[in-house]
């Protein structure tokens, strides 16, 4: 409640000491949640060990969570020597169990090749079995496996429908895509209109590559009114999220006199 802020102030200070309290009652969640504020530093100081000290705890209760982010730490390197391999058979042992976050996990290590060696048609079927869990970041994943013809036949259809599945959900990447999907006309009609509605609420959840579509749509005038204005503030926003091309476009409109 206090580390979310779910009808609290958040607080994570207050949150770690509640955590504290269900840890030493063996709570497999709270050791989870605990381990979170430890890796992410929020409430106290940054330790990866004590966060990995807190999953495996959780782990070791049959907690799918603990297994996942115990995986986590590992594909990283974070606080523990990089392991790929041990990651993997964490990631497994709750893909099998039917953890949809930990199936897209797995599936997203295939489609990496964070072994060394990609393997698409593993890929989709883990993105897939998450996705009909309705886990939005997999729905995403798979339809771009589908958008793009990796590892299976491309299909601009399914890949919408699977892009509009996790939209719904406000996943600004499947919005900056179905953006793209309708703007080049790629299994839909072209439509620079409903692109730029896309890109729009893409842009509202900080994409900053939506932020630069928006404003190329602006200097352009295609499927809107030419505003020059608003082309460099949507450039701005694009560069204040490391999009190099918006800096550049900013500039560019910046010399040409357009503020």
């Amino acid at each position: 409640m206090y580390r979310e802020g779910d009808g609290v102030a958040r607080d994570y200070t207050r949150a770690r000491y509640w955590l504290e309290k269900a840890v030493a009652q063996n709570h497999p969640d709270a050791m989870c949640q605990l381990g979170l504020l430890y890796e992410d530093g929020l409430g106290v100081k940054q330790n990866y060990t004590k966060a990995r000290t807190l999953y495996e705890q959780a782990a070791e209760r049959g907690h799918a969570r603990g297994y996942n982010n115990l995986a986590g730490l590992y594909v990283s390197g974070l606080g523990v020597k990089k392991d790929v391999a041990r990651a993997k058979k964490y990631y497994r042992i709750v893909a099998d169990q039917g953890f949809a976050t930990g199936q897209f996990n797995l599936g997203l290590l295939y489609y990496k090749g964070e072994d060394g060696r990609q393997d698409c048609e593993e890929a989709r079927k883990w993105f897939a079995k998450a996705a009909a869990q309705g886990l939005a970041p997999a729905q995403f994943a798979l339809g771009y496996m589908y958008e793009r013809g990796e590892g299976l036949a491309q299909n601009y259809t399914k890949a919408r429908k699977l892009y509009e599945q996790a939209a719904a959900q406000q996943d600004a990447n499947a919005q900056f895509r179905l953006g793209e999907l309708y703007y080049y006309g790629n299994g839909v009609r072209p439509s620079a209109k409903t692109g730029r509605r896309w890109y729009e609420k893409a842009a509202a959840r900080g994409h900053a590559r939506a932020y630069l579509r928006l404003g190329l749509l602006y200097e352009s005038g295609e499927g809107v009114g030419q505003d020059f204005r608003r082309a460099v503030q949507y450039y701005d926003a694009a560069c204040q999220r490391g999009d190099q091309h918006g800096c550049s476009n900013a500039r560019e409109l910046r010399a040409r006199g357009h503020r």
